[in-house]
């Protein structure tokens, strides 16, 4: 399946026809899927950029935003603790 297609969209069908092996649904687990297939297959992000001067500082402002973020989340667990 294509990203961003849905499965209600007749793709199913063109994906039979070419003879695909698996077929994933895009999104959280839902148990409704399960009928299908049990198997679970986590998604992960992969982030790339170019080995020059503007990646490197692409590079440097998101690690600096991701920092940022989970600092501020675990600041906040640990005030929802005491």
């Amino acid at each position: 399946m294509l990203a961003g297609h849905s499965a209600d969209d007749g793709n199913h069908s063109s994906c039979s026809q070419c003879r695909l092996k698996f077929y994933e649904f895009l999104g959280a687990e839902q148990e409704w899927i399960n009928v299908w297939s049990p198997n679970v297959r986590q998604c992960i992000r992969v982030q790339t950029y170019p080995f020059n001067f503007h990646g490197t500082w692409a590079l440097v402002a998101d690690t600096l935003t991701n920092l940022r973020s989970r600092l501020k989340a675990l600041s906040k667990a640990n005030r929802r603790n005491k």
